[in-house]
C-alpha cells in the first residue's frame, strides 16, 4: 500500500488494518521522501513495534539519521538513542537515553565525550552515588560531588568536597562522622581541625589531633594530622612539644612544607622562663560546648508551609534536609527534569521561566523565605520550569522522598502539612494569575 493512502487511511475515523510488511515499507517510503513527521505518525499509530525492523533495513547514512529523527518526534527515545550512537552522534545519543529515562548508558556516552557534569547528574538521578561523586569532582563541581559522597554514606569524602566546596558547617558535619577506627581518620582530623580552630575551639581540636596520631610514628597517612598538631602545640604556646612533633616530621620528610624553618626557630629561639604559679590560686581551666545555632528554623517559622509545626517537628525536618549553595547565572533546574524536593530559599536570589511560543518567559522571582517544589512532597514529579540563579546565595532541599518517608512515620504532621500545601499552592495561583494578566496586557499593547 503506497505511504499517502496508508496515511490517509490512518487519518480516518475508523480503524485501518494493513500488514506489518505494508506498514515498514510505508514509513521507509516517508523516509526516503525526507517525509519525516508522515514516518513518525505511521509509526506512532502502529500497534505493533517495528522498531527494531526497521533499524535492520536502516543500518547508516542519511536514512538512519531520518530514521532516529522519526522516532524522536514518535518519543521512542530510546531506540533513537541507540541509532545515533551507531553513527557515532554521541552527545544526541546520551540526550535521548536520558529522556528515555536510560541514566546509565547516558551517563556512559556523556562520560565518552568528556561532558563529567551530565555524565555524573545521570549517574544520580539513577541513584549511583558512589559513582556520580567522582565525576562531579571532575567537573569541579564539588558541592554536588559532597551530596553525593554523602547519600553514599562515604562521610570522610563527604566532608573533604564540602571543604573543597566551602561548606564549612557541611564538612564539619560529616568529618565529625569518621570513626578513629576509620583508615582515613588522620586525614580527617587534619581538615577538621583548622574549622574547629576558626571557630574558636583550640583545644578540641587539638584533641581532635592527639586522637589522630596517637604518639605513633609519622607516616604518610598522618603526616599531615602532625603537622597540625605542631602547629597547635606552637600557637598554644606549648614549644618544647611543638619542636618534638617537628623534629618527628623532619626524620620522616625533610622537606615537608614549612618544617625546617619552623623547627630551627623553636630550636634556636629563646625559650621564655617558666611561670611559676600556685595551683591552688590558679584559676579554673575554661571548658567549651559546642552548640549550633541553626539559623533555618526562623525561614521555617515564617513559611507558609511550616507556620503550624512545633519546635520538635522543625527540628525534625531540619534533620532530614539539605544545603545547597548556588551562585549567579547557575542553572539550578531544567525544565522537564525531576525536581529535587521542596527548596526553601535561603538567601540570594532564583529566577523561574519557562519556553513559551519559542519564547523564554519568566514567570517569577524567589527571594529569602520563598519556596517552590511543594508537590515533590506527594509525589516524584517533573519541573515544569527552569530554575536560574540571577544572585549568589543558598538554599535548603527537603527531598521528597525523605519528607514523604518521615509523614509517613508520623501521620498526624500530614494532615497539618497537607493543609499548608494548599494555603501555599494558592498563593502560587494568584502569583500565576498576575503573570497572565501581565502576558495579556503585553500582548494587547503590541497589537
Amino acid at each position: 500500500m503506497p505511504s499517502s493512502n496508508l496515511e490517509h487511511g490512518l487519518e480516518s475515523s475508523t480503524e485501518s488494518v494493513v500488514s506489518k510488511e505494508a506498514l515498514i515499507e510505508s514509513v521507509l517510503a516517508s523516509l526516503r521522501e525526507d517525509s519525516i513527521d508522515n514516518a513518525a505518525t505511521l509509526y506512532r499509530r502502529s500497534e505493533e513495534d517495528i522498531g527494531y525492523e526497521l533499524m535492520n533495513l536502516v543500518e547508516s547514512g542519511d536514512l538512519a539519521a531520518r530514521l532516529a529523527t522519526a522516532f524522536v518526534n514518535a518519543r521512542d527515545h530510546y531506540k533513537a538513542a541507540q541509532i545515533f550512537d551507531k553513527l557515532g552522534m554521541k552527545s544526541e545519543a546520551a540526550q535521548n537515553f536520558e529522556k528515555a529515562g536510560a541514566f546509565g548508558e547516558a551517563a556512559e556516552l556523556f562520560a565518552s565525550v568528556d561532558d563529567m557534569g551530565n555524565a555524573a547528574e545521570m549517574l544520580e538521578c539513577g541513584g549511583s552515588y558512589a559513582r556520580a561523586a567522582p565525576l562531579f569532582e571532575q567537573a569541579g563541581q564539588w558541592l554536588d560531588a559532597a551530596r553525593n559522597y554523602a547519600k553514599a554514606g562515604e562521610s570522610f569524602l563527604a566532608g573533604r568536597a564540602f571543604s573543597q566546596g566551602g561548606d564549612r558547617n557541611k564538612a564539619l558535619e560529616c568529618l565529625q562522622k569518621v570513626q578513629a577506627s576509620d583508615d582515613s581518620y588522620a586525614e580527617a582530623v587534619s581538615l577538621l581541625g583548622p574549622i574547629l580552630e576558626e571557630m574558636g575551639f583550640q583545644e578540641l581540636a587539638l584533641k581532635k589531633y592527639l586522637e589522630a596520631v596517637q604518639d605513633e610514628t609519622v607516616q604518610s597517612e598522618n603526616i599531615s594530622a602532625y603537622y597540625r598538631l605542631a602547629r597547635a602545640y606552637e600557637a598554644n604556646g606549648q614549644l618544647q612539644r611543638a619542636q618534638e612533633a617537628f623534629a618527628k616530621i623532619l626524620e620522616f620528610d625533610l622537606n615537608y612544607e614549612d618544617v625546617q624553618g619552623r623547627y630551627r626557630a623553636l630550636k634556636e629561639g629563646p625559650a621564655p622562663p617558666p611561670v611559676e604559679q600556685d595551683p591552688r590560686s590558679a584559676p579554673p581551666e575554661p571548658t567549651h560546648s559546642v552548640v549550633i545555632m541553626n539559623e533555618d528554623r526562623s525561614l521555617f517559622e515564617e513559611s507558609v508551609l511550616f507556620k503550624d509545626l512545633t519546635f520538635d517537628e522543625m527540628r525534625s525536618f531540619l534533620e532530614i534536609a539539605e544545603t545547597r549553595s548556588f551562585k549567579s547565572g547557575e542553572l539550578i533546574l531544567r525544565e522537564g527534569k525531576p525536581f529535587p524536593g521542596l527548596v526553601v530559599v535561603r538567601s540570594g536570589e532564583i529566577a523561574i521561566g519557562m519556553r513559551l511560543g519559542g519564547k523564554d518567559i519568566r514567570l517569577a522571582t524567589f527571594r529569602a523565605g520563598d519556596h517552590l517544589g511543594e508537590m515533590t512532597v506527594q509525589g516524584d514529579r517533573e519541573s515544569r520550569v527552569s530554575a536560574v540563579a540571577t544572585a549568589d546565595g543558598d538554599c535548603i532541599v527537603l527531598p521528597g522522598a525523605n519528607v514523604r518517608a518521615y509523614l509517613q512515620r508520623n501521620p498526624s504532621l500530614s494532615a497539618k502539612l497537607t493543609r499548608n500545601l494548599m494555603a501555599a499552592m494558592d498563593v502560587h495561583l494568584n502569583q500565576v494569575k498576575e503573570i497572565i494578566r501581565s502576558l495579556w496586557k503585553q500582548r494587547g499593547s503590541s497589537g
